[in-house]
């Protein structure tokens, strides 16, 4: 047989559908009047995340004392009774679902909480044989479909919304569950052969590869990628463009409530943030150690929009200890409450990249309210003033606020023996605040400079010596004071003034500024050490988290 590296192409497998849909008779229970309604069902949920589910509603079982109308059964309506006369208030749809059921060929598809949402009927007919069956229109937050496979359950599977993440790592070996399974190359082959055919076989294994618990879990594109991803940039709001692959181990996942209560779903977050692109998941499913399905959890999916934000980490940045799949690895890694606090900085940092749909004074917003996550996680909510100052300017400060304490108290005695009692009153206050004023700050700028020197960044530093050599037209004379002032123009005002106060150009300075500093700490909060790419150094390719030295010029910082 002639050798042939056609034969080594990966082709792509068929194990994953984006578009699912079940169909068959069923029934869809309520409380109040007690009874079902019975008929067929059907329950799409498309590659969008979004879900239809319906049902031909072809008669109802309740009690036989009800003998009410459809209608007035699903609004949950009463009977009164007057005389010979029987009635039905109708108010809305006030009869609640508690479930619904039905069978498909390939297994059972049930919902536990559900809403009746909507119903089609004829109010009036003409014929009797012109009459259609009602139609319900369900929305279910939780639900499931169980086949018939009996099988143990070995891997689950995440379809990811949006995910566009850049695939830097490379997986060999076998898979059931692969996008794109290697294909085997037979040992037999001649040296040079076989190296060909290896290197064909093995061009689709690109993937995101990160440790969950110890077990590998890779992300892979579908076969389509390319053209879902133009799709996106192009105005569609989301697509599943990938699915993520993990394996189980004893963990509960018959419900998706049970698969929520262990799997960190704040990995779609950081996977977000690494990405700039908001990440979801329309469903889960179960599989067993051939890939064959068992469940299929679905339920109030995360519907993100697609929006192209700041990419932090590309396939480039896949150097050892570096990449999007060791970021992913560290910050499973990290505490439950760690992961917390880190998935809403991250999260408000994605959000106020620059260009993305978010106006200029929200971008700024979400980076303040990233700040202020780190600084109050990190316990920098409130700034010890003296003794952040040195040993001999520390006496020189006390020793004046001793001289402004004394000279006030001189102050105020004379006003109590005038009998100027007001005046004593603020003078006590005044006096109070003198004394205390190397106490504790509430300054957010100083704030967050501490943060940065608690993780190495000498930013603040670069920035005064700036604008001590280039006043700013505002007068501000540092940069915690800067970031200060803006943080209240933000949160206390809620808006920026372009036309008479702020100047666009500053802001978006600070913004590109801030975000660059927020994915170095986060980063470093994390544990990833690896490279990133900056937002003020896009052209110069992937860059260490700590670039930025005291020699860095300010206008390596975009200050100039």
């Amino acid at each position: 047989m002639s050798f042939s590296l056609a034969s080594f192409e990966p082709r792509p497998s068929e194990w994953f559908t984006d578009n699912v849909t079940y169909e068959g008779p069923g029934s869809a229970d309520f409380t109040s009047p007690i009874g079902s309604a019975i008929g067929p069902f059907t329950a799409s949920f498309d590659q969008r995340g979004e879900q239809v589910v319906r049902a031909v509603c072809e008669g109802i079982s309740c009690d036989p004392e009800y003998d009410g109308p459809t209608m007035m059964f699903l609004a949950g309506s009463k009977v009164q009774v007057q005389g010979n006369q029987k009635s039905w208030g109708f108010g809305g749809l006030d009869n609640p679902c508690s479930g619904l059921q039905f069978e498909t060929p390939e297994g059972t598809f049930s919902a536990t909480c559900v809403s009746l949402i909507g119903f089609n009927a004829q109010i009036i007919v003409a014929r009797t044989e012109d009459v259609k069956p009602m139609v319900l229109r369900f929305h279910l937050t939780e639900g499931k479909f169980e086949t018939k496979n009996s099988n143990a359950p070995k891997f689950f599977v995440l379809p990811l919304l949006n995910c566009v993440a850049e695939r830097g790592n490379t997986l060999l070996g076998s898979h059931p569950l692969r996008i794109y399974p290697t294909p085997a190359v037979p040992e037999t082959l001649p040296d040079k052969e076989k190296f060909m055919a290896q290197l064909t076989a093995n061009k689709r294994n690109a993937v995101v590869a990160f440790l969950l618990k110890g077990r590998i879990c890779f992300i892979e594109a579908l076969p389509d990628y390319e053209e879902r991803k133009s799709l996106l940039e192009n105005g569609a709001q989301r697509l599943i463009t990938a699915v993520l692959v993990g394996e189980l181990a004893g963990e509960p996942v018959n419900t998706l409530s049970e698969f929520r209560s262990w799997f960190p779903t704040e990995v779609l977050s950081a996977l977000g943030f690494a990405s700039g692109v908001d990440v979801g998941c329309p469903w889960v499913e179960v599989r067993d150690e051939y890939g064959a399905l068992i469940l299929r959890l679905h339920g109030k999916p995360w519907l993100t929009l697609y929006d192209d934000g700041d990419v932090s980490l590309e396939a480039m940045d896949a150097a050892p200890n570096s990449g999007i799949g060791e970021f992913l690895t560290r910050y499973l890694e990290c505490s439950p409450e760690k992961r917390a606090y880190l998935e809403a900085a991250m999260n408000h940092a994605r959000i106020g990249s620059l260009g993305s749909m978010t106006r200029l004074y929200d971008n700024l917003d979400h980076l303040i309210r990233a700040l202020e996550c780190l600084c109050r996680a990190h316990g920098f909510m409130q700034i010890d003033l003296l003794p952040k100052l040195s040993s001999s300017v520390q006496d020189q400060v006390k020793l004046l606020l001793a001289k402004g304490v004394g000279g006030l108290q001189s102050l105020i005695a004379a006003a109590q023996q005038a009998q100027s009692l007001d005046d004593a009153r603020l003078l006590a206050t005044i006096q109070s605040r003198v004394a205390n004023a190397g106490g504790t700050e509430q300054k957010f700028g100083l704030s967050v400079v501490a943060l940065l020197e608690k993780f190495g960044l000498g930013d603040a530093a670069i920035i005064d010596a700036h604008f001590i050599a280039n006043p700013r037209p505002d007068g501000v004379r540092d940069w915690a004071s800067v970031v200060t002032s803006y943080r209240g123009a933000t949160i206390h005002e809620g808006y920026m003034d372009f036309g008479k106060k702020h100047d666009a150009a500053d802001v978006i300075r600070i913004c590109r500024h801030l975000k660059d500093v927020l994915t170095r700490l986060i980063f470093r909060d994390i544990g990833y050490g690896g490279t990133y790419e900056s937002v003020l150094r896009g052209s110069y390719g992937p860059q260490p988290l700590d670039w930025v030295q005291a020699s860095t010029p300010a206008k390596h910082l975009r200050f100039s």
